[in-house]
């Protein structure tokens, strides 16, 4: 997470890999907008974009977005 902050790396599996760390950390809402970020990247065709939609999911139902989460 600290080398994510630090050099503001933008790829998929970056993104993924520390989203799926703040979810670990009990920080959902940060993991929460780094699986959109997942999800939003086109560039990547298609890497990680499974595997965001279901932690986002899950991260928004610990937020407490049971909404939100049902969208997904």
């Amino acid at each position: 997470i600290q080398q994510y902050e630090k050099e503001a790396i933008n790829g998929a599996r970056e993104q993924f890999f520390t989203g799926y760390a703040y979810l670990q950390m009990q920080q959902p809402q940060k993991a929460a907008d780094l699986f959109k970020m997942v999800l939003a990247n086109k560039s990547q065709q298609g890497l990680y974009q499974d595997e965001a939609g279901f932690y986002l999911a899950l991260a928004l139902l610990k937020s407490g977005d049971k909404n939100g989460a049902a969208d997904i």
